[in-house]
């Protein structure tokens, strides 16, 4: 329970600073205009060095695939069998000259 209580007056104060930089009027002509705080810099820079800390292993490898080498095969395979079989079909003589949706007139 002090705990607890503890916490809520931190939270207090901490919320009594904010209001105070926040509604400041001269908060514009220094710090750039804006409330500093630890935790949101602590994400942005997590953020930006995230790729310093990357490691390639096979969940990645798979991940990649699935989310690009597969798709980008399956589309590929799929319009390339109906391009084959509308020129099988052109070529045949299956579908007329006159009924092709693209022809020379």
């Amino acid at each position: 329970v002090a705990a607890s209580r503890a916490r809520a007056a931190q939270r207090q104060v901490l919320k009594a600073e904010f209001v105070k930089k926040f509604t400041n009027p001269m908060n514009g002509l220094q710090a750039g205009g804006h409330v500093f705080d630890p935790a949101m810099q602590r994400f942005m820079s997590m953020k930006v060095s995230k790729g310093d800390f990357y490691r390639f292993n096979t969940k990645n490898a798979w991940g990649f695939m699935w989310l690009t080498v597969i798709p980008v095969l399956a589309i590929y395979k799929h319009l390339n069998s109906e391009h084959e079989k509308r020129e099988r079909d052109f070529r045949s003589g299956a579908i007329p000259y006159s009924e092709r949706a693209w022809k020379y007139d």
